[in-house]
């Protein structure tokens, strides 16, 4: 139903798009099918009074949270989305990303649990389950499945380390006391071993349903005109052009220059009908292992059956 909007952008404009996004909005016969505004990322954001260096790998964040207890024993080292929603999911695939698993194969079928990727997804669920089990996140993450728990908690001053999104930096930097806020900063993910990295990237895409050019051509100039640039500055959203983060005034702030570098590490949800049905699985096995009523394998077979069941469908 999208029909291609190539012709209302130039060349200049398609060559600045991160790579992530350009992937996305291209279809198979090389044609911009939409035009993907705004995005965002996942990080890491940390307390430096108790987490001075950013944790590289997932051994250096848990052993940055039990620090920082030790330091300060009203605060949890490490909070993330562990309940029944999306977010729990999609935070938590960039450590499964970040080793090279994939999700599904072209033809869009579910691998997540296949080969390689098994043990990759295995890893993240005992990662997971060590954060919980070695006292470097609270019991209390199977229950989280909403940013606003990271954002409460920071300014209760009672965590020192959170998985969050870009978007939560500017209500941080608002809500926040400046001795408060100054004392955050944000790095990137920390993954199962130095060096390999991946973040989840969210946002928004517009393309055009109708078939009359002229009604496409004001859908497009409406992108153009308010949505790339103007949204992104009234939103805080990342854009998706190298060319707006370099020349565009809002974003010279050193946290988007921060955010600029971890984009290039982003990942998208698949376009495919079986990931919301696997996100759902994905979900409900996360919160069985932070909760032992089962084990990993135990987990992953589950949500394989239950997925395969849905692809069969």
């Amino acid at each position: 139903m999208l029909q291609p909007i190539d012709k209302y952008f130039t060349q200049e404009e398609k060559q600045a798009l991160v790579p992530f996004a350009r992937d996305i909005m291209t279809g198979p016969d090389g044609k911009l099918y939409a035009w993907w505004w705004q995005t965002d990322l996942r990080a890491l954001y940390r307390r430096t009074d108790l987490v001075p260096e950013a944790p590289k790998t997932w051994d250096e964040l848990i052993a940055a949270a039990k620090a920082a207890k030790q330091k300060d024993p009203s605060v949890d080292g490490y909070l993330f989305n562990g309940g029944r929603w999306e977010g729990t999911t999609f935070d938590n695939l960039a450590h499964f990303w970040s080793q090279g698993g994939e999700l599904v194969d072209k033809a869009g079928n579910p691998i997540f649990a296949e080969g390689k990727n098994r043990e990759y997804m295995l890893n993240v669920f005992r990662f997971l389950k060590r954060t919980v089990d070695e006292g470097a996140a609270p019991e209390r993450v199977v229950t989280i499945k909403d940013y606003n728990e990271f954002l409460k908690s920071a300014q209760s001053q009672k965590v020192a380390m959170f998985q969050g999104g870009s978007f939560q930096y500017p209500t941080m930097e608002e809500t926040l006391p400046p001795d408060e806020f100054k004392k955050w900063e944000v790095s990137a993910l920390p993954a199962m071993r130095e060096g390999q990295e991946a973040t989840g990237t969210g946002g928004w895409t517009i393309g055009a349903l109708t078939k009359d050019p002229k009604k496409a051509e004001m859908c497009m100039s409406l992108v153009k005109e308010i949505y790339v640039g103007g949204g992104n500055r009234v939103t805080n959203g990342l854009p998706t052009s190298e060319k707006i983060f370099a020349d565009d005034p809002t974003f010279q702030k050193p946290i988007f220059a921060k955010f600029r570098e971890f984009l290039p590490a982003g990942r998208a949800r698949p376009g495919v009908p079986i990931y919301p049905e696997m996100s759902n699985q994905l979900q409900v096995a996360i919160g069985d292992v932070l909760t032992g009523q089962r084990t990993p394998e135990q987990a992953l077979d589950a949500a394989k059956q239950a997925v395969d069941r849905a692809a069969g469908r």
